[in-house]
């Protein structure tokens, strides 16, 4: 089934040529995942050791402190990589300034949250693992009770 709709012309009354938006959502969604999955890859240690705003702070760039470590900084390439394959997917170069920044906004954000969630899951799969391990040490070792 091909979804498509036609884009809006630059005149009045006219319409552009139809745009398959399966076959646009089905871009972005894999170039967001290999993005996020890169990263995750890359990063995953530093990501785990961190606090959420050592991410936020690479995928948007800026920091508090202003200098950004050398594994935001790759982060921080690789979030650009992606709105740069983003705006292109999209054709949004004749967009105002403010349409591009909510755009931007927008795939920074959904790149955190995304991020944030897995790391949040792998840190809850390292605890279980933990957890899990020591209560089979507990019934594998059993301590002595009393005197017998």
């Amino acid at each position: 089934m091909r979804i498509s709709r036609a884009e809006p012309s630059s005149r009045p009354g006219e319409q552009g040529a139809p745009v398959d938006l399966r076959r646009i959502t089905k871009t972005l969604r894999s170039r967001i995942w290999d993005g996020i999955t890169e990263i995750l890859d890359s990063h995953a240690s530093e990501l785990l050791v961190h606090p959420p705003l050592f991410l936020v702070t690479a995928v948007w760039g800026t920091g508090r402190d202003g200098e950004l470590t050398p594994a935001q900084k790759e982060i921080f390439d690789r979030a650009q990589m992606l709105l740069k394959e983003t705006d292109a997917v999209l054709n949004i170069h004749g967009l105002q300034g403010y349409q591009q920044f909510a755009l931007t906004f927008l795939v920074r954000e959904l790149l955190i949250s995304k991020i944030l969630f897995f790391v949040e899951m792998g840190k809850n799969r390292l605890r279980t693992e933990a957890h899990d391990s020591e209560a089979a040490d507990a019934l594998s070792f059993p301590a002595p009770w009393g005197n017998a």
